[in-house]
């Protein structure tokens, strides 16, 4: 964390760590007080008769070491003395323990360990990109990483408004002006947070508390907090935190360039915005008409944005993407109708945040099957043959706007709370899943990174990409039911047309402007190698199917895809694809794609297989890909397992090997199809076609995407004089790139 310590005189800022670790001795006593238990030496027996390796054993020290610190601990014994008790200590290492000799005895069973999507290790994939692939401005990793692209500053309104007008800024002065990207988080609804003048002045304000009786939370500044909080919305309340953002107005620090982003409201744990585990509470103390808290939430994101002096889309409203969890809604139905849009399955609170020019976040990315139908944040579902497939809307606010921030966390791997959610498989699926839905912001640590830092230097270098700008596109392999709709059946009182869908189908792959479809008579696939695990998390995360086969028993020997047209249409592009297959047979297979010549099937090398029974990923470089939709069900490419046997395979990438920014090999008529005037230009350029223009994406002359627009003139007048590319799609699916040079 960015934490700070007032020295007597004045303000100054340290690098410090946010957790304070527990001394390392204690951990070490607590471990062999559990190792030495007579059921861990029963099960130690277990472990070795079972045949396990050291690894399994490895990994049991890896949950319970790298996962315990002192907040964990509180969070789930509610107590600090957790590591001194010789009993708790035995029970914790014979839970990790049982449950690791149930894995290996029954969740194994009749699954070869390659096949167990489980056991996936990263030599199997490969995350590598061109030299030219250069992080965007606007992305990174966050908080709890060690080399963080923003570190995390915790402020509370008390240490900010220590009395009625005075305040201290001191911190936050000094913070903008230190080279140190941070973002921002001002603690303001906790009890022991909200100045004691404001409680002396409004004795009567209501208090509720969040969660269960007697839950606590760890507060992130050293303190466990009993997790009680006030009604926000009361009229004392409301009255003199509107004062205070308008005195953070004037200091006017969201335009700082190191001030990345801000975390709003700020109610509840941790500035994370859930109403539903408070709302009975709310009901109960602090009444107020579902039609009123609308009106009044409305009134305070307003006051947020006033306070961001046009800088909205630096305030990362902390609400759902989707509908409110059900569940806390029984016999509350009003309050679930005014929050959410049942019809579309979309929060309301979120949608009013973006379109005031506000951005999103929402955290628990760990559960990573349950992240379909985010209406509100432009990535809903449609459903195809009884299939649903997740999309995004290309269109909506959120991704038209490369300034607006979308943030997920996976931090919460490896440790206690999820007990068995530890592995490569974890990690990777969860950073893949906040990529399809365009996440540019992600919490992570450091014990995530070090199963394979490739993956997490490939997310830092491909978020905040459009599909005008992305190096690549690429699809994982996979079907599951969403444990979140599937826990929560329609309501008679709520449901809708739409909402059957994601009870009862299927969702079948994570896109990322590269489609599989089922296409007739010879592509339709079988789901394949479910998620054999016995681990709570997983069971309630749901297990998936992670692979697509062919059928040669059925005479489906091909899989196929398409290529988003707005990625790739036409002309002759080189491009590579990387496959994650299996290689379980003795045979060859290859891709057939649509060329830029003749061949609309044409033939790559063949690659071998060794019956290896190794998931692995091949190179397939495409010198001359044109992609313009010319195969069965209007397809580019089919993957063929050689009509001898079933190929399985769970990831396709598809890498443009020339810079899409400066490259022209899409279009290179492009100055006679387009015309831009005048050029050179000081403050508006114009765009000319014979075809309609679906979108202009500006470029400065080093690929660094600045803004795009549906418009056909655009505003100049902020861009930096000099060369500039601007990237013209129109809507037959052509890609036409010009260059235009802005004036003095």
């Amino acid at each position: 964390m960015l934490s700070v310590e007032r020295a007597s005189q004045g303000g100054s800022i340290n690098k410090s760590g946010e957790k304070q670790k527990l001394p390392m001795l204690k951990i070490r006593r607590c471990l062999n007080l559990g190792l030495k238990s007579k059921m861990s030496t029963f099960l130690s027996r277990l472990f070795k008769k079972g045949g396990a390796k050291s690894g399994v054993m490895q990994r049991i020290m890896s949950i319970f070491w790298n996962g315990v610190n002192q907040d964990l601990g509180r969070a789930i014994l509610g107590q600090t003395n957790f590591f001194n008790h010789p009993l708790k200590c035995k029970i914790a290492v014979q839970n990790i323990m049982l449950i690791h000799v149930v894995l290996l005895f029954i969740g194994s069973k009749g699954i070869s360990q390659s096949a167990n999507p489980i056991n996936q290790s990263p030599a199997e994939d490969d995350w590598s990109l061109p030299a030219y692939v250069k992080k965007s401005g606007n992305a990174g990793l966050f908080w709890e990483y060690t080399f963080k692209d923003a570190d995390n500053l915790i402020l509370t309104w008390k240490q900010l408004n220590p009395a009625e007008g005075i305040y201290n800024w001191a911190i936050l002065d000094t913070a903008v002006t230190l080279n140190i990207p941070f973002f921002l988080r001002i603690w303001a609804s906790d009890t022991s947070h909200v100045p004691k003048w404001v409680k002396t002045k409004y004795p009567d304000m209501p208090v509720l508390h969040w969660g269960r009786p007697g839950e606590t939370y760890p507060d992130l500044l050293g303190k466990t907090s009993p997790g009680n909080f006030y009604a926000i919305w009361n009229k004392g309340f409301a009255q003199e935190f509107k004062v205070f953002l308008k005195a953070f107005k004037s200091r006017n620090y969201l335009s700082s360039p190191n001030l990345k982003f801000m975390y709003v409201p700020a109610a509840w744990r941790w500035n994370e915005w859930e109403l539903g585990p408070m709302l009975q509470e709310l009901l109960n103390k602090a009444p107020i008409t579902p039609a009123n808290f609308e009106l009044w939430f409305k009134e305070h994101l307003n006051d947020y944005a006033d306070a961001s002096n046009g800088y909205q889309y630096k305030m990362v409203f902390t609400g759902y993407g989707r509908i409110e969890n059900p569940i806390y809604y029984a016999g509350k139905e009003p309050w679930f109708f005014n929050l959410n849009d049942t019809l579309n399955g979309s929060n309301e609170l979120t949608d009013y945040a973006v379109s005031i020019g506000m951005s999103v976040r929402e955290g628990a990315q760990e559960y990573f099957n349950s992240s379909n139908d985010h209406y509100s944040w432009g990535a809903p579902s449609k459903t195809i043959n009884n299939i649903n497939y997740q999309y995004i809307n290309e269109k909506h606010p959120l991704h038209l706007d490369p300034r607006r921030i979308i943030g997920t966390e996976n931090e919460g791997f490896c440790n206690p709370a999820m007990l068995g959610a530890c592995s490569y498989y974890h990690v990777k699926m969860s950073t893949l899943k906040a990529l399809q839905l365009r996440v540019n912001w992600l919490n992570t640590n450091d014990r995530l990174i070090a199963f394979d830092p490739s993956l997490f230097q490939y997310a830092r270098l491909t978020m905040n990409k459009n599909v005008f700008n992305s190096p690549d596109a690429w699809v994982s392999l996979r079907q599951t039911y969403d444990p979140f709709f599937s826990a929560n059946p329609p309501n008679p009182v709520y449901n809708s047309a739409r909402w059957v869908h994601r009870v009862t189908l299927p969702y079948r792959n994570w896109e990322k402007w590269l489609y599989q479809r089922d296409v007739a008579p010879n592509g339709m696939v079988k789901p394949v190698y479910p998620l054999n695990s016995n681990f709570w998390f997983d069971r309630f995360n749901y297990e998936a199917f992670e692979a697509m086969q062919t059928n040669k028993a059925t005479g489906n020997n091909y899989i196929y895809f398409e290529v988003d047209s707005a990625f790739i249409f036409g002309g002759r592009n080189q491009v590579e694809l990387k496959i994650s297959y299996l290689d379980n047979f003795n045979g060859n297979w290859w891709v057939e794609y649509d060329s830029n010549g003749p061949g609309v099937y044409k033939q790559s090398q063949k690659i071998s297989n060794n019956n290896t029974n190794q998931w692995k990923t091949v190179s397939i470089a495409l010198p001359d890909a044109g992609f313009s939709n010319r195969q069965n069900g209007n397809m580019d490419f089919r993957i063929f397992n050689g009509g001898v046997n079933d190929l399985s395979v769970r990831f396709v990438r598809l890498i443009k090997m020339n810079n899409p920014v400066t490259s022209t090999n899409e279009v290179p008529s492009a100055q006679e199809k387009v015309k831009v005037f005048p050029n050179p230009a000081n403050s508006v350029l114009n765009f000319v076609s014979d075809v309609p223009i679906k979108m202009v994406t500006v470029f400065d002359k080093n690929g660094r995407l600045l803004f795009h627009t549906n418009k056909n003139q655009v505003s100049i007048s902020d861009l930096s004089p000099g060369l500039h590319i601007a990237e013209v799609i129109t809507a037959d699916n052509q890609i036409l790139r010009v260059k235009f040079l802005k004036s003095n």
